[in-house]
């Protein structure tokens, strides 16, 4: 049977990290250091964009609401939300009930591309504009937006957020070295 977000977050704590997937708890493993240099690198970049142009937040492994009946809770390993969607006085400790309008996974040893895809899928549904899905083996950027073509890019090809992010855009290398 599936539980609610309020019966997820009163189960006792675990070592290993979960995730509340369509009323379902979903067991997850530490990821391995590769993941987190590209999530630090992602933070890099987008904290030099953010600040420089005033524009949001960035948030890094955080846990969002990204559905009710049945709930799921998903963690992200780094969002972007602008002013507008998350004003600093909505900004708590608690997990939040908004998408970040751009969401970057970064693909860890233990995930499947079905469960990426879900996340993804949820993300989007939820608001979300863009979601990039990194892939630190091949050092490949997967480009998902509503009702566009995904769209992939390598080492030399450039990663623009513009539309949602002004002035994000760097070449795929810069977020895997």
């Amino acid at each position: 049977m599936p539980i609610s977000i309020e019966e997820y977050l009163a189960l006792p704590d675990v070592e290993e990290p979960t995730e509340l997937v369509r009323g379902e708890v979903v067991q997850k493993q530490f990821t391995y250091i590769n993941h987190g240099i590209v999530c630090a690198n992602i933070c890099l970049v987008l904290g030099e964009c953010v600040k420089a142009e005033s524009l949001g937040t960035g948030i890094a492994l955080h846990g969002v609401i990204t559905r009710r009946n049945p709930d799921s809770l998903r963690t992200i390993d780094v969002g972007y939300y602008s002013k507008r969607r998350l004003p600093r006085t909505l900004i708590t400790d608690k997990h939040l009930p908004i998408a970040p309008e751009v969401l970057f996974e970064v693909i860890s040893h233990d995930e499947t591309w079905q469960y990426i895809l879900q996340k993804v899928t949820e993300f989007i549904e939820a608001g979300t504009f863009i979601a990039n899905i990194l892939d630190p083996v091949a050092e490949t950027v997967h480009v998902f937006q509503r009702d566009r073509p995904v769209q992939i890019l390598r080492d030399t090809d450039e990663l623009n957020l513009t539309t949602v992010i002004p002035g994000f855009h760097r070449p795929v290398c810069e977020l895997f070295a």
